[in-house]
């Protein structure tokens, strides 16, 4: 079977990327692992500023709207906020990512499921991709295979680190007082090293996780326990037994090219998850439609693979250069944020527009780091010898 493009990976960048290149007329297979639908861990939350790369069809799959948040400090000091207009929404991943596959359908790519891509070699000016079942011939490739992707490892693309987030699903007929959770997001932090935890509304169930960005082993699963006796002390240990439990790396860029001689990745595969929050929808769909264009320059001869790294720079990798100075500021001085933002409600129209894409990481991260720096050293007392030099 010979293919202009093959797609590796039918998740939200995968399908993104094959729906746009099939629109263009280019011949496009999409190749997936499972058969769809099919679970997802993932928290399932679609910020504001995803909505332009979904249209107004992507309402209907949604779970629920947030417009509200509560922020807690190790378990206290509960803080909550309530915005006017949805700020983002939440999904459960097998249905999200069905619907983007059977878009890409619709436009005209060809879905190939439940077949795993086994290698990848080069022959000649052609790619062969071999599933347990069949070779699919190919002159460009993308990798949208996740954070252990096999394209990324064999062509030596975008070095990642990855940090681990863990989740259970909670049914709402097992939690009381369960409208409290309607239309709201629970983020707890301060007992997670580089991390923080969650509760996210879906239609019939609750979805409760943590992650964290740090290097060394964190007991995540013994974590999670506590913050569902925490959160929900009334759950039986049976009930606690029944729940869907599961776990996933967090694949953080750390360095390396995103693209090849004819092959190129997105979105996981590439690393491109939000270094502060961990979200990675948005930046799957922006990245396959930076490659988009790209590829379809390329196979017309009239560029390198090369400029969908420049464009990745730009667009993405500069935010993400700040955004780690602003997890690095907010992971070291959560207290501070807690007591001198959050409490104060100081911090919830820039975090509002910083999820909705009203705002840029460059001028959050200044904001954030001036009103940080101006509270510590507010508190400094004035006859302190370090602000006297010379002495």
């Amino acid at each position: 079977m010979e293919y202009e493009v093959v797609v590796v990976g039918a998740g939200p960048a995968g399908s993104a990327a094959a729906q746009r290149l099939a629109e263009k007329g280019i011949k496009t297979a999409l190749v997936e692992r499972k058969f769809l639908p099919r679970h997802k861990t993932c928290a399932g939350a679609v910020s504001g500023k995803a909505l332009p790369y979904l249209g107004e069809g992507f309402l209907h799959l949604t779970e629920d709207r947030l417009t509200g948040m509560v922020f807690r400090y190790r378990y206290r000091d509960q803080v909550g906020y309530r915005t006017d207009a949805p700020y983002a929404y939440t999904v459960t991943r097998d249905r999200f990512d069905h619907h983007l596959a059977v878009r890409a359908v619709q436009a005209g790519a060809e879905l190939i499921e439940g077949q795993e891509v086994k290698c990848i070699t080069r022959e000649g000016g052609w790619f062969m991709v071999s599933t347990e079942k069949a070779t699919l011939k190919a002159r460009a490739v993308v990798g949208a295979d996740g954070a252990g992707s096999l394209v990324a490892r064999t062509f030596g693309l975008a070095r990642k680190f990855l940090g681990v987030a863990v989740e259970a699903l909670v049914p709402l007929e097992k939690v009381r007082d369960h409208e409290v959770y309607r239309e709201t997001v629970f983020l707890d932090y301060g007992f997670i090293p580089k991390g923080y935890a969650w509760i996210f509304p879906k239609s019939d169930h609750l979805n409760v996780g943590l992650g964290t960005f740090s290097a060394r082993s964190v007991p995540v699963k013994f974590l999670l326990e506590q913050y569902l006796d925490r959160c929900f002390p009334y759950l039986e240990q049976r009930d606690r037994k029944d729940l869907s439990w599961s776990g996933h790396p967090i694949p953080v860029y750390r360095g390396g090219r995103f693209s090849g001689d004819g092959v190129l990745v997105v979105g996981d595969a590439a690393g491109l998850l939000d270094p502060f929050f961990g979200e990675g929808i948005h930046f799957a769909l922006e990245s396959s439609l930076l490659a988009v264009g790209v590829i379809e320059r390329y196979l017309e001869g009239g560029a390198s693979l090369g400029e969908y790294d420049r464009r990745l720079d730009e667009k993405i990798l500069r935010q993400f250069q700040v955004a780690h100075k602003v997890a690095w500021l907010f992971y070291h001085l959560t207290g501070a944020v807690h007591r001198h933002l959050v409490r104060k409600g100081r911090i919830i129209r820039e975090f509002t527009a910083l999820v909705t894409g009203k705002q840029s990481y460059h001028s959050f991260g200044r904001w954030l780091r001036h009103n940080i720096l101006k509270e510590a050293l507010s508190r400094v007392p004035d006859d302190d010898h370090f602000l006297r030099p010379g002495e």
